[in-house]
């Protein structure tokens, strides 16, 4: 019994110590905004004005809105795409059609994100832009291969 309670207050001064050090741990996801292309890694080192800060806020929000149900529409194509060629006798023609409605909804979504970058560009300073390009011109084209447990990106896939 003594050696029980031993272990069972070990177990809880342990819990006690390693809680703090857990919490004070910076804590990545999409409520935190740490995740928001444009805010955290893009802008840094900017200076960006709170006025600027706002409009970019707004512009993402407007191209998430926009990529949302693009997004959506492609999942759906990518999951026909995939179950079709499971069948027994696959319609090749059906298939290609498919993936060339993908490949639209593709381009359209490129397109959202070459015109958000547009505008968010405009909102610079002229030396806020030469920062912001030269990370344009060093960005490099995404690869998603190897995304682990969040699964494939179906807008960047088949």
């Amino acid at each position: 019994m003594k050696r029980i309670l031993t272990i069972a207050m070990a177990c809880i001064l342990v819990s006690a110590l390693l809680i703090p050090a857990i919490s004070a741990q910076p804590r990545h996801g999409v409520l935190t905004g740490v995740h928001q292309p444009g805010m955290q890694g893009w802008c840094k080192g900017m200076d960006l004005s709170d006025e600027q800060q706002s409009k970019m806020t707004d512009l993402r929000l407007k191209l998430q809105k926009e990529l949302l149900p693009l997004r959506t529409e492609l999942q759906g194509k990518v999951a026909e795409i995939h179950l079709m060629k499971t069948e027994s006798n696959p319609s090749l023609n059906k298939i290609d059609k498919l993936i060339d409605e993908a490949q639209e909804l593709r381009a359209k979504m490129a397109k959202a994100r070459v015109r958000h970058q547009l505008e968010v560009r405009k909102l610079l300073t002229t030396e806020q832009q030469k920062i912001f390009d030269s990370r344009m011109l060093q960005m490099p084209e995404r690869k998603w291969k190897g995304r682990g447990m969040q699964g494939p990106r179906f807008d960047r896939e088949l």
